[in-house]
């Protein structure tokens, strides 16, 4: 199964302090705020588009020591799809031109409607074609 994940959360010894001596080396995730957690805690959410095959990446310094690692998701089939794209189960893919898509769970692109158009990808939305231009569905 593919899984999308939405935060990690690291836990080191105890009285050790994490700030700049985590760093995550892949685009995806970013440290969350502080406030309310552990000062022996860190956590990252993770929104960016991601994919089956995506992996996250993160450099301790050295000395520093993971007492626990949670890793929180969902099969990918079932993520929230970003707006402008689809959802085929193992990764996340752009709408191509005359589509679009609102995003939400389970979303495929949709075509759009007649005298409506779309020419960029990866788009929310169509648009109405300007008075004495028509499109075809």
């Amino acid at each position: 199964a593919n899984y999308f994940v939405t935060s990690i959360t690291m836990v080191f010894s105890d009285g050790e302090e994490y700030p700049d001596r985590v760093t995550e080396t892949s685009p995806g995730c970013a440290k969350k705020a502080r406030s309310g957690y552990p000062s022996n805690t860190l956590v990252f959410t993770c929104q960016a588009i991601q994919d089956a095959s995506s992996s996250l990446n993160f450099e301790l310094s050295d000395g520093i020591s993971l007492k626990k690692l949670f890793v929180l998701g969902v099969l990918f089939s079932e993520a929230p799809t970003p707006e402008g794209y689809s959802n085929t189960g193992t990764e996340f893919r752009r709408c191509e031109t005359g589509s679009f898509s609102k995003g939400g769970k389970g979303v495929t692109c949709q075509q759009c409607l007649e005298n409506q158009y779309q020419d960029k990808r990866g788009q929310s939305e169509c648009l109405g074609c300007q008075e004495g231009q028509y499109s075809a569905k």
